[in-house]
C-alpha cells in the first residue's frame, strides 16, 4: 500500500501545474534575450572594444556600483586565464 501512495505522489509531483515552474502565460514568460545581446554588442562596439587598430593588452574596469562609469584598469591576475590555467596543469600534473 506504501508503494501505491509513493507512485501517486510521484505522478502528482509531475502532473501537477507547479511541477517544472512552467508558466504559459504572457504575464510569467520570460522576455527574449536578445535585446542584451543588442545591448552589449553596442556596449563594445561604442567603447572600441572590437577595434583592430588599437594595441593594448589592459582592459577597462567598469564598476558596479559606478553607474556604468570606467575606472581604472582590470589587474593583471586576472587576464589570460586560460593560458595561465594550461601552464599550471602542465607544471603540475606531468602525465
Amino acid at each position: 500500500m506504501g508503494s501505491i501512495d509513493l507512485l501517486k505522489q510521484t505522478r502528482s509531483a509531475y502532473t501537477s501545474r507547479e511541477a517544472f515552474d512552467v508558466h504559459p502565460t504572457s504575464r510569467h514568460a520570460v522576455p527574449d534575450s536578445y535585446r542584451d545581446q543588442l545591448k552589449g554588442a553596442w556596449f563594445c562596439l561604442h567603447n572600441g572594444w572590437l577595434d583592430p587598430n588599437k594595441e593594448t593588452d589592459d582592459c577597462p574596469a567598469y564598476p558596479i556600483d559606478c553607474n556604468g562609469k570606467m575606472e581604472g584598469k582590470v589587474s593583471q591576475c586576472y587576464l589570460n586565464v586560460q593560458e595561465k590555467g594550461k601552464a599550471k596543469l602542465s607544471d603540475n600534473f606531468k602525465s
